[in-house]
């Protein structure tokens, strides 16, 4: 299944497209980072990496797409990041990588969910951890 189905716009979408396990409970996203992003510019001028926090992010909107796609009753049209419960970087990612962002459903909690999410280019860790996303606006 190819699209990000986000609510975000094209500048802070970190997802280029996806495929569903056949069970539902885990995705596999992919974001090409193209070198004109413009937080490679400053973030630093001469040795360009993603921020640790942009990392998260696309792992949060991978997870948003599987519990959407998991739930298409959720109550809410966008869902959001309440807590970072465990995040390691293991090591930077550069300009023009494609990153691999693999998250896996734990379990819901009302109107919580609680995912695993790893991040991987050349097919090695980048970061992993454990977050939960929110369906009320916090």
């Amino acid at each position: 299944m190819n699209g990000s189905k986000t609510p975000h716009g094209d500048g802070f979408s970190f997802i280029d497209s996806f495929e569903l396990a056949a069970n539902k409970q885990s995705l596999t996203a992919h974001k090409l980072l193209h070198e004109t992003l413009p937080f490679f510019r400053d973030h630093f001028p001469d040795n360009p990496i993603m921020p640790g926090a942009l990392l998260i992010e696309s792992a949060a909107q991978a997870a948003g797409v599987l519990w959407a796609n998991n739930s298409p009753d959720l109550p809410a049209p966008f869902l959001f990041l309440a807590q970072v419960l465990a995040f390691k970087i293991v090591r930077a990612v550069r300009p023009n990588q494609l990153i691999e962002i693999t998250a896996t459903l734990d379990r819901v909690f009302g109107s919580l969910a609680q995912f695993t999410v790893t991040v991987c280019e050349g097919g090695s860790p980048v970061a992993s951890g454990k977050i939960v996303l929110s369906s009320k606006e916090l």
